[in-house]
């Protein structure tokens, strides 16, 4: 493998002309407005910046006072003649961003296409920044613009700011600004996936972690790097825990094991328990999905096996994060199989876990594993309290592990201000 991605100055060369396009491409304006974008190519062309920002900014308050009066009229809200005034363009661009989104099934056709404009001269802006030598301008820009107009996928907006993004950092020469958006566009599609259960964003974010670690490791072919191959599993465990795909989670686990292996080959054994204690998070989620207890069951020893290697073979973390896991485990064995006797066996993990990430100064793992524990208690005191065939002793059992989950939860509470 080598590097086959260009120089900083044929990256900046591209990156300029990759631009200047984007500013010849169809907005969707009238004519008489493409006229004026035609001019404001033609001006970044030869240079001519200040007079092409003239131009932007006023298609910006014709698009603006045409996008106010569409507004109104969908609104039902009566308009008067009064127009938006010449005010400087980042006043204009600050409102236009504090403005609520105008798309959705429900919206006339007219007022998502100005939205669509606006959108796409508050990029040309932004281009026209970049390509001046203002990318600190510009950056700032695009971040508003991807906050304020990002969700709205249908009409690709996102990913017009992704790329202007892109092409903005390759011509300032910025291999951090580069990789902050590639990471960006990484997180943006994968939260997209995770929360509708979406494929094709997953696929997406999938290609988008591809190209970042590709960029990170300046190689074309990132399949045997475990930091790569760690980020797509994750993602795939995580989607497929939330949405119950157990294909995702079945392939989580191969490439974490996989990973795992490499990390050994090259002698950094700590780190490849990292990846295993991961790979068996995913087979914990597919076990639990399947209803297979004896599955949880033998994974539960594979964990405990973790739990008592040598200080040589796993880190302190790691060792906390096998408790933890065990703990995991545990509970959701008890969840299927409704016994006892297995979720007890959960707290010592859950306690040792949090003292473990408390000795380490890791706050918010000691508090989910303190968590999970006041969790495990309830659901232990709930399960004694239904059984018909508890003993007094079962019932006072109840009692205690219900007033030692309440008084766990007061103290996180308290901990939590």
């Amino acid at each position: 493998m080598s590097d086959m991605r260009p120089n900083a100055t044929e990256r900046q060369k591209r990156a300029f002309g990759l631009l200047l396009r984007r500013l010849s491409e169809n907005a969707s304006l009238s004519q008489e407005q493409n006229v004026l974008r035609d001019q404001l190519y033609q001006l970044a062309s030869s240079g001519q910046f200040e007079q092409a920002f003239d131009i932007n900014h006023q298609l910006l308050l014709e698009i603006g006072n045409a996008h106010s009066a569409a507004e109104g009229a969908a609104e039902g809200t009566e308009q008067d003649d009064e127009q938006i005034p010449a005010e400087p363009p980042a006043r204009f661009l600050s409102r236009l961003f504090k403005r609520r989104q105008v798309t959705g099934p429900n919206i006339p056709a007219i007022v998502q296409s100005r939205e669509r404009q606006l959108t796409t001269l508050a990029l040309d802006r932004a281009v026209l920044l970049g390509m001046s030598g203002q990318p600190g301008e510009a950056s700032g820009l695009l971040d508003k613009l991807m906050d304020a107009r990002g969700d709205d996928l249908d009409n690709h907006i996102a990913e017009d700011i992704f790329e202007a993004a892109l092409g903005l950092a390759d011509l300032s020469g910025s291999d951090e600004r580069r990789q902050q958006v590639l990471r960006a566009r990484m997180a943006f599609y994968f939260d997209l996936a995770l929360e509708f259960g979406d494929d094709e964003k997953l696929n997406t974010a999938l290609q988008a972690a591809e190209t970042l670690h590709c960029d990170l490791a300046g190689l074309d072919d990132v399949n045997d790097q475990p930091d790569a191959i760690w980020t797509n599993a994750n993602m795939m465990r995580l989607f497929g825990q939330r949405h119950e795909r157990t294909e995702l989670l079945r392939g989580a686990s191969d490439l974490l094991t996989r990973a795992a292996q490499i990390l050994r080959k090259s002698g950094k054994i700590q780190n490849s328990y990292d990846m295993v204690l991961e790979q068996l998070d995913a087979e914990v989620g597919l076990a639990s999905l399947m209803g297979d207890t004896s599955e949880l069951s033998s994974i539960s020893n594979r964990l405990r096996d973790i739990v008592d290697l040598p200080d040589t073979m796993v880190t302190t973390e790691t060792r906390g994060q096998a408790r933890y896991a065990l703990g995991s485990c545990l509970a959701k064995q008890a969840d299927i199989d409704g016994k006892i006797v297995t979720l007890r066996k959960s707290f010592g993990y859950f306690e040792a876990a949090a003292k473990q990430f408390a000795d380490i100064g890791m706050e918010a793992r000691e508090l989910k594993s303190l968590r999970d524990l006041a969790m495990a208690k309830l659901t232990a005191a709930e399960l004694l309290a239904l059984n018909t065939d508890s003993l007094d002793t079962d019932l006072i059992l109840a009692k205690r592990y219900n007033a030692e989950a309440e008084l766990l939860q007061q103290q996180l509470s308290a901990r939590l201000g």
